[in-house]
């Protein structure tokens, strides 16, 4: 062989092994940018005023005031507001769950917007409980639903007094 072929093979060789490399650390490293179950552990993520979510299926996902909302759905990721609520005045809300996850991680928060902070972590996984009054002070408050690849079922209800 001569040199200027032992030359190509090698700057070929190299070339290979560079793009090898390359590979290996986009397929072990790289973060896809729509990944909503992220937003599960972030706490930042949920003050965020847009929702950012996705599922396979979903029923009763938005929350009637007043009624036995019967929720459900399936591969459930991100963060999705079900109820949000204005109240001038100092308020109480009465609220009571019985949630059901088969599969992943599922919250639910209360979101003070105002302040920019999360009021309470309502559930977190499989759970049921009753809240018959929990003090506001006057402002904006967000209740959303948080998952991580969630099927779930189960029902929710929420009441609002001033």
């Amino acid at each position: 062989m001569t040199g200027t072929k032992k030359m190509r093979i090698a700057h070929v060789f190299s070339a290979i092994c560079a793009m090898s490399a390359i590979l290996l650390f986009i397929l072990f490293f790289y973060t896809p940018l729509f990944n909503p179950g992220r937003i599960y552990y972030d706490n930042d993520l949920l003050l965020n005023e847009d929702d950012n979510y996705h599922c396979s299926v979903t029923n009763g996902m938005l929350i009637i005031p007043d009624h036995e909302n019967k929720i459900s759905s399936e591969n459930f990721s991100g963060m999705r507001t079900v109820y949000t609520f204005v109240s001038n005045v100092d308020t109480q809300i009465s609220i009571s769950w019985d949630i059901n996850v088969k599969h992943g991680n599922f919250k639910i928060v209360l979101v003070d917007i105002e302040n920019s902070k999360i009021e309470m972590v309502i559930c977190d996984g499989t759970d049921s409980n009753r809240i018959d009054s929990y003090e506001l002070s006057a402002g904006e408050y967000r209740i959303r639903f948080v998952g991580d690849g969630a099927n779930l079922n189960g029902e929710f209800y929420i009441s609002q007094t001033k």
